[in-house]
Parts: C-alpha cells; sequence; structure tokens
C-alpha cells in the first residue's frame, strides 16, 4: 500500500530550523542558499551524514559549509569533465571530416554507399540540409547580416557544403550512422590526431 505524501511546503527559513533540529550547524546567512539551489539538491551531500533514515538526524558537528564544499566540488568537477568531453568532440570533428575529405572528397556525405543504410543517408542529409539553413537565419538575423536566398538548399554551393564543413552542422549521432570506409592506416591518423589534442 503506497503512502499518501503529507509533508506541507516549507519556507527557507523553516528549511534552515528543520535542519538545526535534526542536528546541522546552519547560519541564517545560508538561507539564500537554499533559495537558490533548492533544499532537495543539497540533501544529497549530507545524506551520507544521517543516523537515521527515517527521523534524517545526522551525526553531531555536521556543519553546512561542508555538506556546500562537497557540493561545490561536485560542480567543479563536472565542469571540468564537459570542458575535457567538449575538447574531444571537437577534435573528433574536425579530424574526422579531414579524413573523410582527403579519402573520399569534399563531398562524401552525399555518398550513400558510406552509410548504413539509404534511408538513414537520406533521413540525415535532409536533417543537416534544415540544421544548416536555420543556422543562416539566426546568423543573418542576430548579426544583421542579408542573405540572398534561404530557399537554396546549400546557399552558395551548388551541390553541397563540403564534408569538411557539414559535421559542424552533424550530431554525433548521425555521424556514428556511418559504417567505417576508412583505411585502418587513415582510422589510426584520426586517433593519433584526436589523442594529441587532449595530451
Amino acid at each position: 500500500m503506497t503512502k499518501p505524501f503529507d509533508k506541507k511546503p516549507l519556507t527557507h527559513k523553516e528549511q534552515v530550523n528543520l535542519l538545526r533540529n535534526r542536528g546541522m550547524i546552519i547560519s541564517e546567512e545560508h538561507r539564500h542558499l537554499l533559495q537558490h539551489l533548492n533544499y532537495y539538491r543539497l540533501s544529497a551531500y549530507w545524506k551520507p551524514f544521517e543516523t537515521d533514515k527515517e527521523s534524517h538526524q545526522l551525526q553531531s558537528g555536521v556543519n553546512f559549509l561542508s555538506v556546500l564544499a562537497r557540493y561545490n566540488f561536485d560542480c567543479e568537477l563536472r565542469l571540468h569533465l564537459f570542458n575535457a568531453v567538449s575538447h574531444i568532440e571537437i577534435s573528433f570533428r574536425a579530424n574526422f571530416a579531414y579524413q573523410m575529405s582527403i579519402n573520399h572528397g569534399p563531398h562524401a556525405h552525399l555518398d550513400e554507399s558510406l552509410w548504413r543504410s539509404e534511408d538513414i543517408g537520406k533521413q540525415n542529409l535532409c536533417e543537416l540540409q534544415t540544421s544548416s539553413n536555420d543556422r543562416m537565419k539566426h546568423t543573418s538575423s542576430t548579426f544583421r547580416i542579408p542573405t540572398k536566398n534561404h530557399s537554396r538548399p546549400y546557399g552558395r554551393y551548388a551541390k553541397s557544403y563540403p564534408w569538411d564543413y557539414s559535421p559542424s552542422y552533424m550530431t554525433t549521432w548521425q555521424l556514428s550512422q556511418r559504417d567505417s570506409p576508412l583505411p585502418l592506416s587513415t582510422m589510426l591518423a584520426t586517433k593519433n590526431s584526436v589523442r594529441g589534442s587532449i595530451t
């Protein structure tokens, strides 16, 4: 049988008092942190100090600043990881585009034999055209740069955007839907280039 939720909402002042009653050392000046960070977001960081899971009583001497330090460490770690992953992703896109262009020409992405299936190829090319045109319109409106004709599928290119330009508009999932037509030496060159960007 499920238990009905009967807890009433607490003001930030009442949240401070509740934490004090449970044994936490916290001052009134920390109330704004509960306001901007959210009680339940921070609660994950004082859970390890609970001595009773039902009453949520805390160990003696638990300080709110110590809990906040754990939260800040988590935030900084997440930012560092996101930063590292973004460098790897950008390097992968740049080097993958370079190797595809060198080995299969500037319009390798139009070669349906390089996609996992014809349907996936057509779908991704349609999405590529849409996203690139949307970006052109956004750039034009944001920076007030006149564009001659948004209805042209690829702007000033008669056939399509070149392959080394296209990955900027493609998601990682779209890039992953290609077979691996590259020879081993080319794949190793891409791998080594990406590795060099993060060392």
